[in-house]
């Protein structure tokens, strides 16, 4: 039985109050683990829009990781992904009373902790007393952690909780030098706009799942390349593959999702051999609660997940 932590919820302190200078860092993952990561790991030398331009150029096909693997947001639940296969973890990035930006999908940290409390409320040192479930005592990770671990192994891509500041998301990825690094998920017009205002450089997930909303997006100052579009997860649109081909931009496709997700349609047919019809139907990246098992489907197609020229693998 798991004992729940239960924290009170907290009056609102200065950030200078509740500085992290003086707490303990986060615990590493084990050191096992992450000897383990070898070159399976997207190392873009270029620039980020040069490395999808390069892969998509290569005909190899990208797997995002949804929340990073398993377990969720957890740092050994990336590097056990990035053992196996190179993909692009997904997480989920919330801020603490005090603005620290850190990882957890949800509100509250009951589904997927030992404790219980709303994120937005809770005290840096009550976040880091909190153990991931499925973990050897793991803490959540802080998102300075996670930038430091994922240079020279992979690419982010960022889904920013409501009660984070793009501001201090932008700085974070600054400090650590990983502009080209992150991919920003939006989810609207207005937040793609703004985000690009606010960091000109970024890479950003757009959801562009019919004509019209290309078009919209074609109207704004965005660049082409500085867009992956995110296109649904009901059925593949070749069509629209087609058109967004032609101007540059590389397409997300997602199986992930509840108990209609096209995963689990997957997995419960034993047909994984619709992971590599995607692909032939113009999709780039396979968005997954499953990465392991797309590669897997998709080498046994035929595929191939190294770009060697692009620093996809060796």
């Amino acid at each position: 039985m798991r004992h729940r932590l239960i924290f009170p919820t907290l009056v609102f302190l200065s950030p200078l109050a509740l500085c992290a200078c003086g707490a303990d860092p986060a615990p590493a993952i084990p050191a096992d683990k992450s000897s383990q990561i070898q070159s399976l790991a997207i190392k873009p030398s270029a620039g980020i829009s040069e490395f999808f331009d390069c892969v998509d150029a290569a005909g190899v096909p990208l797997i995002s990781a949804h929340r990073g693997g398993s377990p969720e947001n957890a740092l050994s639940g990336m590097a056990a992904t990035l053992t196996k296969i190179a993909a692009i973890p997904e997480i989920d990035v919330a801020s603490l009373a005090d603005g620290t930006l850190v990882l957890m999908h949800d509100d509250t940290v009951e589904r997927t902790t030992n404790g219980t409390g709303t994120v937005a409320d809770m005290s840096l040192a009550n976040f880091q007393a909190l153990e991931l479930d499925d973990t050897d005592g793991e803490a959540p990770p802080l998102f300075s952690d996670v930038l430091a671990w994922a240079k020279g192994k992979t690419i982010l891509q960022l889904d920013l909780k409501p009660s984070t500041d793009y501001d201090d998301v932008i700085a974070m990825v600054r400090q650590h030098q990983a502009q080209d690094r992150v991919i920003f998920i939006t989810y609207t017009i207005g937040q793609a706009k703004l985000l690009h205002r606010k960091m000109p450089e970024a890479m950003l997930s757009v959801t562009i799942d019919r004509q019209q909303r290309l078009q919209a997006f074609l109207a704004t100052d965005i660049p082409p390349s500085n867009i992956l579009a995110w296109t649904g997860t009901s059925q593949p649109n070749p069509k629209l593959y087609k058109t967004l081909d032609n101007k540059g931009i590389e397409v997300i496709f997602g199986t992930l999702g509840g108990s209609r997700a096209i995963d689990k349609q997957i997995k419960s047919s034993g047909n994984y051999s619709q992971y590599a019809d995607i692909i032939h139907q113009g999709a780039d990246i396979i968005a997954t609660d499953f990465p392991q098992d797309v590669a897997k489907a998709l080498q046994d197609s035929g595929l191939t997940l190294h770009a060697p020229k692009c620093g996809l693998g060796q």
